[in-house]
């Protein structure tokens, strides 16, 4: 990493464009080293404006045909350079591939959007992307860890750190006789953990049997012993609406809309809007 943030900016963009080319034939992003593409990007970021014309142009493409085609990791990494570099000029083009049915690359470019997040960028988004704003102005108040940064939260954490910030912005209060754990993507979607076992267990130890676990994780409940297993109640989830609606006093999750008290679902946003997953 030192000895790449000495390159200078065509170096940078010349190793990123290479590390395209090499890996356009894969079709998993677990067949190339992203962490070193991404390191490249920390590189290029340290340029700001003398990215901007190249990001915007790559931007303004769209690929069609992902096969042998070296723009199908240079889009989604562009992404990540437009924020990282602060890029406000990017933002139009940042809510337009927010419009993509692309999970991968919608997830970057909300990301990207918090890390610009300037007034400028919650104005733009609520202007020309109306369904965004509610779940925009919380990702943007949420904590980020950019490379280089030390993380004070583990990725389990994801689910109770969501729960704490709408806690916060709703005057909600939360419930404190419920663990959970699950990690989360900008969209919402509740993702599986590891060592399941161990924080049930110390859940357990601290008089807590509510608990909530990703979905995708509730085959991991069959390692607890039968002693165990009935003393505690278990909530798979698969979307944070579901945390929310279980964590939040007077909440109910309905037709994908989080409810609280008397809502009407009709009148209530879709928590999950129009980002698909």
């Amino acid at each position: 990493r030192l000895q790449m943030l000495s390159w200078d900016f065509a170096t940078c963009w010349t190793k990123l464009e290479d590390f395209c080319e090499d890996g356009k034939d894969k079709e998993d992003t677990r067949q190339i080293n992203m962490g070193y593409a991404n390191r490249i990007v920390e590189a290029l970021a340290r340029y700001g404006p003398e990215c901007e014309e190249r990001v915007r142009g790559i931007l303004s493409q769209r690929v069609d045909d992902f096969h042998n085609n070296p723009m199908k990791w240079l889009e989604p990494l562009a992404v990540r350079l437009a924020g990282e570099a602060q890029l406000e000029s990017t933002i139009s083009l940042l809510i337009a591939k927010l419009h993509e049915d692309d999970a991968f690359l919608g997830e970057g470019c909300m990301r990207a959007l918090t890390q610009i997040g300037t007034p400028a960028v919650l104005d733009y988004v609520s202007a020309e992307y109306p369904d965004a704003p509610r779940h925009f102005r919380l990702y943007a108040t949420g904590p980020l860890d950019p490379a280089g940064a030390i993380p004070k939260d583990g990725p389990s954490a994801g689910v109770t750190m969501a729960t704490a910030l709408v806690s916060a912005m709703s005057g909600r209060s939360a419930r404190h006789d419920i663990a959970m754990t699950g990690e989360i993507t900008l969209r919402g979607r509740v993702l599986p953990i590891g060592g399941l076992k161990e924080k049930i267990l110390g859940a357990v130890r601290s008089g807590i049997n509510q608990i909530i676990i990703p979905k995708d994780n509730e085959a991991d409940v069959d390692d607890l012993s039968e002693e165990v297993r009935k003393k505690i109640t278990i909530h798979p989830v698969s979307e944070l609406g579901e945390v929310l609606a279980l964590t939040l006093r007077g909440a109910s999750f309905k037709e994908g809309r989080l409810l609280f008290g008397d809502d009407n679902p009709r009148d209530v946003a879709p928590l999950s809007l129009s980002f698909p997953h």
